[in-house]
């Protein structure tokens, strides 16, 4: 192994043949790979179809954010804080696809709720690793001739599909709804009886609500830990009252800070966000209803299928609507958007498609010329130039953007990438890809 710089090289030293069979050690062990993930899901789906949905999910956001509190940087992420968001979107899209047992427990023990962690620990761990190795070898075995390279490219995409959330940082989500959804404002009053700037308001105060408004409850944690090595869990809290100060401040401290992480009110979307019931409802699902995630077929369950929180990604619960894990809400609302609004009326498929083209030839100058106010733009620019047949032809880009003496040439494209898994559609993948470069 040699380290040049920020890149480290190793070298495998395999001996004659030993490299051979560990691939067919691999590609043995794929059955049982697989029967073991299948057992892992089953084991999930039982916990959780006998589990209260709203406490279940309540409990996963509050350990996740005091998991995330300190951290500055995504590098200080481990395994610990990774499972902590999986305990969010991965458990609610089972709640979203199996049925209850009615009636269902009223609490979620400590050993349950150990037991449901280390299950989906060990599911993603098993599919980031194992799994994927034996993946790979039962394919080259079956295929001598097997793209190697493809293969590499697909599991990097089902490890993306898997485990990779948040597509921009939270404080460019509220000018990317701008820029997304006032276009579509006459569609929005039309199908919703909202505007287009009450919808991305309604929006922006469910962010603001599971994000900056819990930094007072996170403030009235560190008064009550005052003089301690360590900031108490929420259960250590709420089970052991008698290891917090006497004093009547911090008495009244804890006893609003408990009240608070155990309402279920900042979850709550439609107090939050005042957003119409018609739109809530096409947003959520309700515990069992969605079908396709544990449908017949191959990888029943697992984080390598559609997961149910990409397509819709509130939860109902009884009458009301509760909103759990942001990064699914904002990484897949434009397509959520426009497959709801599709739905409701086909004829607007030109005009999304029109206004989306549009968007996407106008917005990189827009932030560019933001970033480089003095620069000069020319759109729309014709020249002579190759065409596929290699003859001389009229060509055209978007247009140029002349800062000093830098020439940038502006070539913008718009398109739906797949909504499709790549352990099933990998050329759906493919195609995406050179339909957008």
């Amino acid at each position: 192994m040699v380290r040049y710089g920020q890149n480290i090289v190793a070298e495998s030293n395999w001996e004659e043949g030993e490299h051979e069979a560990f691939q067919a050690q691999l590609n043995e062990q794929y059955p049982k790979v697989v029967e073991d993930i299948d057992v892992v899901v089953s084991r999930i789906k039982s916990l959780i179809r006998v589990l209260p949905p709203d406490k279940l999910l309540h409990r996963a956001w509050w350990e996740m954010a005091l998991l995330h509190t300190n951290i500055d940087s995504e590098s200080e992420i481990g395994s610990e804080e990774t499972i902590a968001l999986r305990m969010i979107d991965y458990v609610q899209s089972v709640i979203a696809s199996v049925q209850p047992q009615i009636p269902q427990r009223t609490v979620v023990t400590e050993q349950e709720w150990n037991e449901l962690r280390s299950s989906v620990s060990d599911l993603f761990n098993m599919i980031n690793t194992t799994y994927s190795y034996c993946h790979m070898a039962k394919r080259m075995a079956d295929e001598p001739e097997l793209d190697t390279d493809m293969e590499e490219f697909q599991w990097r995409c089902m490890f993306y599909w898997c485990n990779v959330r948040g597509q921009r940082y939270h404080v460019h989500q509220s000018a990317y709804l701008k820029e997304m959804f006032l276009p579509h404002n006459p569609i929005m009053e039309e199908l919703f009886g909202v505007t287009s700037q009450q919808f991305i308001e309604g929006i922006e105060q469910i962010l603001n609500q599971l994000t900056y408004c819990i930094s007072d409850v996170f403030n009235d944690l560190r008064r009550i830990s005052l003089g301690k090595h360590s900031i108490p869990t929420i259960p250590q809290l709420i089970d052991d009252q008698s290891s917090i100060s006497k004093d009547v401040n911090s008495k009244e401290i804890l006893a609003h800070f408990i009240e608070r992480i155990q309402s279920m009110e900042m979850f709550d979307v439609k107090k939050t966000s005042s957003l119409p019931n018609q739109l809530l409802e096409k947003l959520s699902w309700s515990p069992g209803e969605e079908k396709t995630f544990f449908a017949e077929g191959e990888n029943r369950g697992w984080p390598l299928r559609i997961w149910p929180v990409f397509m819709r990604p509130f939860i109902k619960i009884g009458s009301k609507y509760y909103c759990f894990d942001t990064n699914s809400l904002f990484d897949n609302l434009y397509r959520v958007m426009q497959r709801i609004v599709l739905q409701l009326k086909p004829d607007y498929q030109e005009t999304w498609n029109s206004i989306q083209r549009r968007q996407s030839e106008e917005l990189p100058f827009a932030h560019l010329q933001e970033l480089l106010p003095k620069s000069k733009i020319m759109k729309q620019i014709f020249y002579r130039g190759l065409n596929e047949q290699g003859k001389k032809d009229w060509c055209e880009t978007d247009g140029i953007l002349i800062h000093d003496d830098h020439l940038f040439i502006i070539e913008a494209r718009g398109g739906a990438f797949t909504y499709r898994p790549p352990s099933s559609d990998l050329q759906g993948y493919l195609d995406s890809l050179k339909n957008l470069v």
